[in-house]
């Protein structure tokens, strides 16, 4: 058994709660297929155990809840038909599905650092812990780089000083004075000055 995620059952009034803790806080308790793939797997396990009561998600380390996927892993994959990331991308959906039907009350806290795959297990529960330092996603989305998981519209619907999530405004580029940036207009639509 791998320790990339830890797994613990803490006795509870009538069972257990069990707990989960992603475990590479060295990679900012970056996803891979892997602590997924146990992740589901253990999930699963505690869902047809009535001794199961509940669910906690926690990242180890100080720095980072989850960082998102191991982008390294993804992107390295010689593979012509890229099967690294399709593997990893349909083990991290089926995960967050699997989170967004759940059975039981599942929290999943989150502090520090949380991105990407991070927010996806997030999103898809009922409760969910913030620590003040939380940050993330939302600078991407101010650089106009959208969210996936269904990141962008929880964000939206999040209660709380975070909760308000402005679409990213595409700023366009300032042009010289004389209405000439350098560059020939695009037929069929003339240069606009002052733009």
């Amino acid at each position: 058994m791998s320790d990339v995620v830890l797994f613990e059952e803490r006795p509870a009034e009538n069972g257990f709660i069990g707990h989960a803790t992603l475990n590479r806080p060295e990679k900012l308790n970056t996803l891979t297929t892997e602590m997924i793939a146990l992740l589901h797997q253990q999930f699963s396990v505690w869902a047809d155990d009535p001794a199961c009561k509940a669910v906690f998600l926690d990242g180890a380390g100080e720095k980072a809840f989850c960082a998102g996927g191991d982008v390294v892993a993804v992107t390295t994959d010689p593979s012509p038909d890229m099967a690294v990331g399709r593997e990893f991308f349909k083990t991290e959906y089926d995960l967050n599905f699997f989170m967004h039907t759940f059975p039981k009350p599942m929290l999943v806290w989150g502090g520090g650092i949380c991105m990407g795959g991070g927010l996806g297990l997030q999103q898809g529960i009922a409760q969910r812990g913030e620590h003040e330092q939380q940050q993330g996603e939302q600078d991407l989305l101010h650089q106009g780089l959208l969210g996936r998981v269904g990141v962008s519209a929880a964000r939206g619907r999040r209660v709380g000083s975070g909760g308000a999530c402005r679409a990213p405004r595409r700023r366009r580029p300032r042009r010289p004075a004389g209405g000439s940036s350098g560059s020939p207009a695009r037929s069929g639509s003339p240069a606009r000055a002052g733009t």
